[in-house]
């Protein structure tokens, strides 16, 4: 359930971007781009050579994160932590 509100808050999030980036095209239309971009499955309504450099940029980057997932997407950019809380134990065993 997480991962399906993580990735309706990323297509809606992606199609306001778009709408303020290409105000000249339909709702429709981008919120069908954005969706297949997200998706990946390669439909399109023939709006990407309409689209400009900013719209291209979005859609390239929404094709990366439906592609890589949402989680692993963000948790690339995570710092990891430096020193590991496991601890091995050390001992010296006797050989003969």
């Amino acid at each position: 359930m997480p991962s399906l509100v993580g990735s309706e808050m990323c297509i809606r999030d992606r199609t306001t971007v778009m709408c303020f980036a290409e105000p000249e095209l339909s709702l429709e239309r981008l919120f069908f781009e954005v969706v297949s971009s997200f998706a990946t499955v390669g439909f399109s309504w023939n709006v990407t050579p309409e689209l400009s450099d900013a719209g291209k940029w979005i859609i390239v980057f929404n094709m990366i994160v439906g592609r890589v997932g949402m989680v692993a997407f963000v948790l690339a950019f995570m710092k990891q932590p430096s020193k590991s809380p496991l601890r091995y134990p050390e001992t010296r065993l006797p050989l003969s």
